[in-house]
């Protein structure tokens, strides 16, 4: 997720200038690799004894020295996340450490540890998104995907206290292949909720660790495209959603054209330009989705290790085939899903290709039926 999700208008203004400029504005905080659920696609989770064999997760000490000297720098929105930050033993100094230098600060939690007490003290100091990922609709899912049994209680209780104490609320749902059969519900929820939402219906590669195979949790692209068509269009509306996928098509069949300037790097979103991701052992990278690129904080501190990433996102290259796709400006291939696929930033990911076609494809199905059906009726 974009760290600088649902910023408001003149906060995106400030963004924007951020990226033109090079200047590291958002930033997330990866607290701990810990997590109290098991999800079958987690690329970050750790057992406490594989925490043990591979490092300490930093001081809230250590965060708030790399906060203070980020902030400097430009840092002015900040997400937290783990695993699961609730269960990073100096959660609430560091939150409240945090809030106090005046950053726009936002979590990311599965929910399930979210109890009255806890709801009680984010109130008093809220963050501005409490971002809780919805791994399914009924507590079989979550212990099927997740190894808990009890996660579906567990969420809807935390979105009832959120409610209850007035805290904003963001539902992420990543879908799989274990839990792709709850999208239905789980829209209806977001719907029935009023809730900001982001479906993620692409699952990355576990890279980042390599004892970790996701592939059987990931959907063939096909029944992707159709959980991303279902999320546009409980999002938007059927008509917005229809009136976007004309004006998409005309593009596709070459009637039209779109003003989305090509990118010069591999990157298409703002990562090393002007957010980054910091992660449990205190290493700078790209996001969170790969470490080939990581740049230590103890050893070359904060601003060497932005000037790092920085440059190193100059030096690289999307494929020849991506860089000259007429789908390139709405494709969600970017670096990350490219060196998770392929293995280098200058490599074609096939299924993001493929989930592509598909999308379009269907689109062009709904849109012909809709079409023919208006037809009969006249």
């Amino acid at each position: 997720m974009d760290v600088l999700d649902m910023a408001l208008p003149v906060e995106r203004l400030l963004c924007e200038k951020a990226t033109l400029l090079e200047s590291p504005i958002g930033a997330t905080f990866e607290l701990t690799p810990l997590c109290n659920m098991d999800c079958k696609m987690c690329y970050v989770r750790m057992s406490p004894e594989e925490l043990r064999r591979k490092g300490r997760i930093r001081t809230a000490d250590e965060w708030l020295e790399t906060a203070r000297q980020a902030k400097v720098a430009g840092l002015l929105f900040l997400l937290l996340t783990g695993g699961e930050p609730f269960l990073y033993p100096e959660f609430r100094r560091l939150y409240e450490g945090l809030k106090a230098m005046g950053l726009i600060v936002s979590i990311n939690t599965n929910g399930t540890l979210l109890d009255r007490e806890t709801v009680g003290w984010l109130a008093k100091n809220p963050p501005r998104k409490l971002n809780i990922t919805l791994y399914g609709a009924s507590d079989e899912t979550y212990g099927r995907l997740c190894g808990n049994p009890h996660g579906f209680t567990q969420v809807v209780r935390a979105l009832d206290l959120c409610e209850e104490f007035g805290i904003q609320v963001k539902i992420n749902y990543t879908v799989t292949r274990e839990n792709a059969d709850d999208a239905r519900q789980i829209l209806q929820l977001i719907r029935d909720r009023r809730l900001e939402s982001t479906v993620a219906y692409y699952v990355f590669p576990a890279n980042r660790k390599e004892e970790t195979d996701n592939s059987a949790s990931r959907l063939p692209p096909e029944e992707a495209a159709r959980v991303r068509i279902l999320s546009e269009v409980a999002r938007l509306g059927m008509q917005t959603f229809i009136n976007q996928g004309r004006a998409l098509l005309m593009i596709e069949d070459g009637t039209a054209t779109t003003d989305k300037p090509p990118h010069d790097t591999a990157f298409t979103c703002r990562a090393g330009k002007s957010t980054y991701w910091i992660n449990w052992q205190g290493r700078m990278l790209l996001c969170g989705m790969t470490d080939n690129m990581q740049f230590d904080l103890d050893e070359l501190g904060f601003e060497r290790c932005w000037a790092a990433l920085k440059q190193a996102v100059r030096a690289t290259s999307c494929s020849e085939k991506c860089a000259g796709c007429p789908h390139e400006t709405f494709c969600a291939r970017c670096a990350a899903s490219a060196i998770a696929e392929t293995g280098t930033f200058e490599g074609t990911p096939a299924y993001l290709c493929r989930l592509y076609d598909c999308y379009i494809g269907q689109i062009r199905e709904l849109v012909g039926a809709l079409e023919t059906a208006g037809k009969m009726d006249s």
